[in-house]
């Protein structure tokens, strides 16, 4: 499946953390996002596909970042980072 939300995280980790660190924690947060994806069961057709293309990539992308050793400080504020710069700035060029 196409998750168009990937291309965004990865170039947000590149831009954070430069190529190397951003590259590995990007591959970090797909293989999180894949178990996520096979453990959700008992969903409609509409509620996986909400899931796997908006909600899911970024409990990835958070919980790969706890797990690398960031306070939880640090992952709330790139959390917060990613959705207003990357994700809101792009729903607004969307709107406009």
């Amino acid at each position: 499946m196409n998750i168009k939300q990937q291309k965004q995280i990865k170039t947000f980790l590149i831009e954070e953390f430069g190529s190397d660190r951003g590259c590995a924690l990007f591959e970090e947060q797909t293989k999180t996002l894949d178990t996520l994806i096979k453990n959700t069961k008992g969903k409609s057709e509409n509620q996986i596909k909400t899931l796997v293309q908006t909600i899911l990539p970024r409990i990835a992308l958070y919980k790969t970042l706890l797990q690398n050793d960031f306070s939880n400080e640090n992952v709330y504020a790139y959390m917060q980072k990613y959705m207003i710069d990357t994700v809101a700035a792009k729903k607004t060029r969307i709107n406009r």
